[in-house]
C-alpha cells in the first residue's frame, strides 16, 4: 500500500467569532480534525493530543494552558473536552 501524505489542516481561528457561532465552528473543526487523524493513520493518543495542539496554533495552545486538569500527555479526549468547554458560550442563569 502506498504511503498517503496529507496536507496539514488549517489552524483554528478562535478570534473570529464569539458565543454560539464560535463553539459551532470549533465543533466543526474538531470533527474535521478527527477525520484527519483517521485519514493520517494516527492512533496513538499521545500523538493525537500533540497533533491537536500543534495544528490548532499558538493561540489555542495559550488557551489550553488556562483550564485546570487538562490531563497528562496521553489524555487526548480530555484535551478535546477542555477546549470545547472553553469555547462553549457562557450560560445566563437569571
Amino acid at each position: 500500500m502506498a504511503h498517503l501524505q496529507l496536507q496539514p489542516m488549517p489552524s483554528f481561528d478562535s478570534d473570529t467569532d464569539l458565543g454560539a457561532r464560535l463553539v459551532s465552528r470549533w465543533k466543526t473543526w474538531l470533527n474535521d480534525f478527527d477525520t484527519f487523524l483517521v485519514a493520517s493513520g494516527i492512533t496513538n493518543k499521545k500523538q493525537q493530543r500533540a497533533v491537536l495542539l500543534y495544528l490548532d496554533g499558538p493561540r489555542i495552545r495559550e488557551i489550553f494552558k488556562q483550564p485546570p486538569d487538562t490531563g497528562n500527555a496521553d489524555a487526548f479526549n480530555t484535551a478535546k473536552m477542555k477546549l470545547t468547554e472553553y469555547f462553549e458560550p457562557q450560560k445566563n442563569f437569571r
